[in-house]
């Protein structure tokens, strides 16, 4: 799985975490989630090295033009970077019946369902 997968499966759950799901779901998604924080921390450690040349005291960031380039290539190198996720961390569909989400949720956590 890439980075930016990742980090959008870390986002996916964070928004479903108030639902009401079987005890075994729940407890998988926060294994997940616990055994991923600290590839999100790399990612995020990553991302601000390679903008903390742009970054001002305020913590806003201004990538003059003709350096837009070179920097949103590093961010997609870091994004399409493969970040090592648990394997035996996997979900059947029905396990999260009942759940009304979007799309987004779907299309992220899909690399975890096995149907």
């Amino acid at each position: 799985m890439q980075f930016k997968d990742l980090i959008n499966t870390r986002r996916a759950i964070a928004e479903i975490k108030n639902e009401k799901l079987p005890m075994s779901t729940a407890y998988k998604l926060v294994k997940f989630f616990n055994e991923t924080s600290g590839d999100e921390d790399f990612y995020n450690e990553q991302v601000r090295n390679t903008l903390k040349d742009y970054t001002n005291k305020d913590g806003t960031v201004e990538v003059p033009p003709e350096k837009a380039g070179e920097v949103m290539a590093r961010i997609s190198e870091i994004d399409k970077t493969e970040a090592q996720i648990p394997q035996n961390i996997k979900f059947k569909l029905s396990e999260f019946e009942g759940i009304q989400t979007s799309l987004m949720v779907v299309e992220a956590l899909s690399p975890l369902i096995e149907e």
